[in-house]
């Protein structure tokens, strides 16, 4: 089915560890259908904040398409805003049913992303920097959705037509054998007992 995933690669990762990247699936300039991963080769330190962007130009049978990738430091002032621009060969056909679905791939538990999300703006067009969020903060024209999380106007509220409100999605736990769900259940109480924590 045809999507697209905008992250970071994890530590692990066997292409490029801690790089962004936008994974489309889709329709090809060939007319076939297939996954592209495209790189911007900005590494990120983890834990720290940043501020990213991708604005995507479709490709035509004619002329590839391109990325531009925006990431900026946010733990450092002189930091300059780093662009990369990216060729690809995706013409469209990323419709499909799923949830729009931000911290993990819809509809697995897998791929999960591990930290936090701050605003969070997803636009009908590649907007250029004088738009960016980074720049002009609020919705435009080309909003499809903007989410804040916070208490105003609400955690998981987001503006955009319509209203597009978040929630949250259970993770699948893990299956635990008898015993180690004994061990959960006895962990639980030494650090729920105040005996516990005033112990000598």
């Amino acid at each position: 089915t045809g999507g697209w995933n905008l992250g970071v690669t994890g530590k692990q990762s066997r292409r490029k560890p801690e790089t962004v990247v936008l994974q489309l699936y889709g329709t090809k300039r060939d007319g076939g259908f297939g996954e592209e991963a495209i790189f911007s080769d900005h590494k990120l330190t983890m834990n720290k904040p940043y501020y990213l962007a991708a604005a995507v130009k479709l490709a035509t049978k004619e002329k590839a398409g391109e990325v531009t990738f925006f990431v900026k430091d946010l733990s450092n002032d002189d930091e300059p805003l780093l662009t990369a621009k990216v060729p690809h060969a995706m013409t469209g056909g990323f419709g499909n049913k799923l949830p729009l679905t931000l911290g993990r791939r819809a509809g697995t538990n897998s791929s999960g992303f591990d930290g936090l999300l701050d605003d969070v703006r997803l636009s009908s067009t590649a907007l250029a920097l004088p738009d960016l969020l980074f720049t002009r903060e609020g919705t435009g024209e080309h909003t499809v959705g903007y989410w804040q999380f916070e208490a105003k106007p609400g955690v998981m509220k987001g503006t955009g037509t319509p209203d597009l409100r978040l929630t949250t999605v259970a993770t699948v736990a893990t299956p635990r054998t008898a015993r180690q769900t004994a061990w959960a259940d006895f962990c639980h109480v030494l650090l729920n007992s105040s005996e516990f924590l005033y112990a000598e």
